[in-house]
């Protein structure tokens, strides 16, 4: 989570809890990733929950620190409104979310206690991805194709053409133009076609080359399922809020022996409802 100042470099997403908050949840984290592996997180959730709960008040903002005094002092249901309980519940239940998704995003981005198999793909996802190769005009794969015959055309031509030197290119383009012009109907159709052919392959080859690919191994298979939820969630919750909308999605697989059982698990967005159900 910490970020560079130095100049030149923008800060990256701050995420949504820093300061204070941030120096404490890290502090849960090696003993959250021993949960997970133990199969223990329902009893790890209630004592983050506890502990943050414990240290910082319902009312302060995430973007706010709280003040020394402040803690996580709360007042009795009794000295409360029916609108701050309700109130109260909305935030509790919003940030515990917050708290989860936070732990599982570390989790699944995490190599202290094995190999990421989600590694590659979020790697990928992190760097800028290039643009696929753009289809050519008619004109352009013509001239790319007869570069000699559109580059003599050129030396014959921009002696007497009276332009500036930082025309030469677009001159250069306009010749190649009008020889792809003077040719046939037909020609200029094979031109065109073999550009579109040449354009796909590309476009094949670009979205082939851009994913990684995905792990065949039981063991990779099984550590990329325990860590789909760090995976899943956060995208699936974007989504909920981009949208406005409620989303779910089901991951499912048969047995691959008679011996195991069918791998189902539930991924819950914006609903309000269990985060997932295996």
């Amino acid at each position: 989570m910490a970020h560079s100042n130095r100049k030149g470099r923008k800060a990256g997403n701050k995420g949504n809890f820093h300061g204070e908050r941030l120096k404490l949840l890290p502090s849960f984290l090696d003993e959250y990733l021993h949960a997970a592996q133990a199969k223990k997180t329902p009893e790890f959730w209630p004592q983050i929950w506890a502990a943050y709960w414990a240290k910082f008040l319902w009312r302060v903002a995430l973007s706010e620190e709280p003040q020394p005094d402040e803690g996580g002092a709360m007042l009795s249901h009794e000295a409360m409104m029916l609108e701050e309980i309700v109130q109260k519940a909305e935030v509790v239940q919003r940030i515990n979310m917050m708290i989860k998704l936070w732990f599982q995003w570390k989790k699944a981005t995490s190599t202290k206690l094995e190999k990421n198999p989600w590694a590659p793909l979020l790697t990928l996802i992190r760097k800028k991805a290039k643009k696929p190769s753009r289809l050519l005009p008619g004109w352009q794969y013509y001239m790319l194709k007869n570069n000699k015959a559109v580059r003599d055309a050129f030396d014959e031509h921009w002696p007497v053409a009276g332009k500036l030197a930082e025309q030469r290119v677009a001159y250069q383009n306009t010749i190649a133009q009008e020889l792809f012009a003077k040719e046939t109907p037909e020609v200029r159709r094979v031109y065109e076609e073999e550009a579109m052919d040449l354009h796909k392959s590309a476009k094949k080859e670009f979205h082939r080359g851009s994913l990684p690919d995905a792990p065949t191994d039981t063991e990779s298979i099984n550590k990329a399922r325990a860590r789909a939820a760090g995976i899943i969630q956060p995208l699936l919750q974007l989504v909920c809020e981009y949208t406005g909308s409620v989303g779910t999605l089901f991951l499912g697989a048969p047995p691959r022996s008679a011996n195991e059982e069918c791998f189902v698990k539930v991924y819950i967005g914006e609903s309000g409802g269990q985060y997932s159900v295996d």
